[in-house]
């Protein structure tokens, strides 16, 4: 709340006419309820934190019943089968949960019925690297492949009828100190633009050496919250009407640190210098009357002026 009444005081001095004083108050609540929400969802996605398995089947093909292969072993069954290019599941051990290479085996599969092949990856976009085949419940070490941790697990089915794969388990996962220090961000100066204009580029150069999570609103409307990986947030705000507008970002920390910035934009109505159909119609009305009124009080002088003769 500390932060909150910071920002309200930073705002307030920005403008000190009694309306803006008013939407100054309004975003204080917005922002009590975003965070509530906020931390609902880090508290869930929490309980992921520092455990051995996986969090997240990322890709799959000719697979069944995938999510069963997350969380711990509980007897339950994804089912992987042979196709054109053999089934497969590529499992997420999560952000900061990676398995750590150690002296032995780093981590084992938990499987029956048919043979499969084990493939590393930390980055999808890459062929992952093949470490060998298994059958049931089986260990392996990836020191060959020079990682030092793992985040992607991909079990591809090799042979019999199908495999069943209950969870991956790491012997050994990344260890990380919390700490208590902010996310960074880059403020981005308050401006107005022209309500002519349909869209607003907003670009946060912001920094965490453990990012997580950010969220966008405008005034008290959640608008967006995607996960954080360090890289720069960009937004594009569809402008609706004239007025006053509030973008606000939070941004969170592996641990719940978070920092905000909010942005007034100012949306001016553009006056137009045409006149439209009614106003032209009148002008020309108008002057049409006037002409006529001159020509014919030009007639009169000059027949007065002929009878004066």
């Amino acid at each position: 709340m500390i932060q909150f009444a910071l920002l309200n005081i930073k705002s307030i001095l920005k403008r000190k006419n009694f309306v803006f004083i008013l939407l100054v108050l309004v975003l204080q609540v917005s922002l009590s309820c975003f965070n509530e929400n906020y931390i609902t969802a880090l508290s869930s996605k929490s309980t992921y934190l520092g455990d051995s398995y996986a969090n997240k089947v990322v890709r799959s093909l000719s697979a069944t019943d995938t999510s069963e292969a997350l969380g711990a072993p509980d007897g339950s069954f994804a089912k992987i089968y042979e196709s054109y290019e053999n089934g497969y599941v590529v499992l997420d051990m999560g952000y900061y949960e990676e398995i750590t290479n150690k002296v032995g085996d780093d981590f084992r599969v938990i499987a029956k019925e048919g043979g499969y092949r084990v493939r590393l990856s930390n980055n999808l976009s890459t062929f992952p690297i093949d470490i060998g085949t298994g059958l049931g419940n089986q260990s392996f070490d990836f020191n060959s492949t020079g990682y030092e941790s793992v985040r992607y697990v991909i079990i591809e089915y090799k042979n019999g009828s199908y495999v069943e794969l209950d969870a991956l388990e790491a012997y050994y996962i990344t260890e990380v100190e919390t700490e208590n220090n902010t996310p960074d961000i880059e403020n981005i100066d308050d401006f107005w633009i022209w309500d002519n204009q349909s869209q607003i580029e907003m670009n946060w150069n912001v920094y965490d050496e453990y990012p997580w999570n950010y969220s966008i609103y405008a005034n008290d409307s959640f608008i967006e919250s995607e996960e954080w990986d360090g890289v720069n947030v960009n937004f594009l705000y569809e402008v609706q009407s004239p007025g006053i507008v509030n973008i606000s970002l939070v941004i969170y920390d592996l641990f719940g640190n978070f920092n905000v910035d909010i942005v007034i934009i100012e949306i001016r109505e553009v006056i137009s210098l045409t006149p439209s159909k009614s106003e032209f119609s009148f002008t020309m009305i108008f002057f049409t009357y006037l002409f006529f009124s001159i020509c014919l009080k030009l007639k009169k002088k000059r027949k007065k002026s002929v009878n004066l003769n």
